[in-house]
């Protein structure tokens, strides 16, 4: 500035480019303002440069806690009673046991290593859970039941939440039902647990007339009149009966029973977790008065 006017230098080159003539405050106003040109082609570049971001989740650790989110976790620990200080507390229990359905192994022992290993990777300032998979395994024992299906619940809101658009279809939600027998290794446990199924006896056949045989020398056995071996057990089974949804192949609610289970009464049970306004679609067995009124019931 010089004898009180206002001088614009080259901060570069640092010569003196102009001498204003205006006032001060007038420059001011008008430097403060960004030109139009200018200001677009800022926003272009930026905008070329700018990572493309996405609301979607990219990796595991994300879409865990897309679906897991606090609500989630809350309500789960809403449900959980109040006990004394376990090893083994709520959150880290339902974090490692939704873990090892990813975990690759030979064993439960080994997934639960793996998912124990990336809870304490995550979660390096908390207090580390126990180690053992049998201390694991008693300590889910010991939770009630109510708490998992509190996180069920919480789980079918999120999901009703990420495919709003596409949970609906012309006012419905169509929820498809059926159930299926599952074969279950020969362990003494599951032995003792679901019993040993039983094979489909065949329909008898209509017995032909046998044409007149000569008769028997004495000491052998007529054909046909030999005792019949009994039937040996199959393994055992369980029957699950599985809600999805129609439009989005997503798991809704399930129910596990022994492989003579009657899949309806499975879904009598089932029906407090399907939605108002739901389009259920089953096969003909879905059929008998208790269990369309309990629909009806519902809403």
């Amino acid at each position: 500035m010089r004898f009180g006017v206002p001088v614009i230098i080259c901060l570069s080159c640092q010569e003196q480019v102009a001498q204003l003539k205006e006032p001060f405050s007038a420059i001011l106003v008008g430097v403060t303002k960004p030109l139009p040109v200018t200001e677009k082609r800022l926003m272009i570049r930026s905008m070329d440069h700018a990572p493309a971001t996405t609301d979607a989740p990219q990796t595991f650790l994300q879409c865990l806690g897309y679906f897991l989110t606090p609500q989630v976790c809350k309500q789960a620990q809403k449900a959980t009673p109040r006990r004394r200080a376990w090893r083994w507390q709520t959150q880290p229990l339902l974090f490692v046991l939704l873990t090892m359905t990813w975990c690759a192994g030979d064993s439960l022992p080994e997934r639960f290593e793996t998912a124990r290993a990336f809870y304490v990777a995550l979660h390096q300032r908390r207090r580390r859970p126990g180690r053992t998979f049998a201390g694991f395994a008693k300590a889910l024992g010991k939770l009630p039941v109510r708490v998992l299906r509190a996180v069920a619940a919480a789980l079918r809101g999120r999901l009703a939440q990420v495919f709003a658009r596409r949970f609906w279809v012309d006012g419905f939600i169509p929820l498809g039902c059926d159930g299926s027998r599952l074969a279950c290794p020969r362990s003494r446990e599951l032995e003792r647990r679901l019993g040993l199924g039983q094979r489909k006896k065949r329909r008898p056949r209509p017995k032909k007339v046998a044409p007149a045989r000569p008769p028997v020398p004495q000491g052998q056995d007529p054909a046909g009149t030999r005792a019949a071996k009994p039937r040996a057990a199959s393994a055992p089974q369980v029957w699950v009966t599985a809600v999805m949804h129609l439009g989005l192949g997503v798991l809704w609610s399930w129910r596990l029973g022994t492989g003579n289970a009657d899949e309806r009464e499975h879904l009598r049970h089932l029906v407090n977790t399907l939605p108002r306004g739901t389009l259920l679609v089953a096969d003909a067995g879905y059929v008998g008065y208790e269990l369309l009124n309990r629909l009806q019931a519902a809403g």
